[in-house]
């Protein structure tokens, strides 16, 4: 089928942008930390859902050596250093209130499951079917999707200069992966 890669890709960037908006209204409930807390697990609960269905086990335990030694630098540099030392300024009693807020964890789980598990997932499919520099420029569309988002759903204003900035930061991306 043509352009199965473009339309994969174009999907990613509609998961990310629709994720954000659920991201931004739990968030707006009960903060971010929380959210993102209840993000991760959910979106690990979900792949191990997958995993389980796909394979028959919950943690992927035939990786290369290899692959678990990055797996594992990316996780410690990704969650340990940028997420937990963040998250180590907020309390977890707040995660805990944030458990009890039923449309904040409704709003996180959709959320997280079309972000990080659908999203993520149509990504690496994507990069299956487009080289690299191709899907970079396509999830790049992001910031540009939210705006119509923010002008009409939010109420925000969004100057040209703004704008002129999302289109800039998508052609310097298509500039820089062609």
């Amino acid at each position: 089928m043509a352009f199965t890669g473009e339309a994969i890709a174009l999907a990613t960037v509609f998961c990310w942008t629709f994720s954000i908006q659920f991201f931004a209204a739990a968030s707006r409930e009960v903060g971010a930390i929380p959210v993102n807390i209840i993000r991760l697990s959910v979106a690990l609960l979900l792949f191990s859902i997958l995993l389980f269905f796909k394979d028959g086990i919950l943690f992927p335990i035939d990786f290369p050596v290899r692959s678990w030694l990055f797996l594992s630098l990316s996780g410690v540099i990704g969650f340990f250093i940028g997420d937990i030392f963040f998250t180590v300024t907020g309390k977890w009693k707040d995660v805990k209130l944030a458990l009890t807020n039923r449309k904040a964890v409704a709003f996180t789980a959709i959320g997280a499951a079309i972000g990080p598990f659908l999203g993520v997932s149509l990504s690496l499919l994507a990069l299956h079917y487009l080289t690299t520099g191709v899907a970079s420029t396509f999830f790049s569309l992001i910031p540009i999707c939210i705006i119509p988002f923010s002008i009409y759903l939010h109420k925000e204003h969004v100057s040209l200069r703004a704008f002129g900035g999302a289109v800039t930061a998508v052609f310097g991306v298509y500039l820089l992966m062609s």
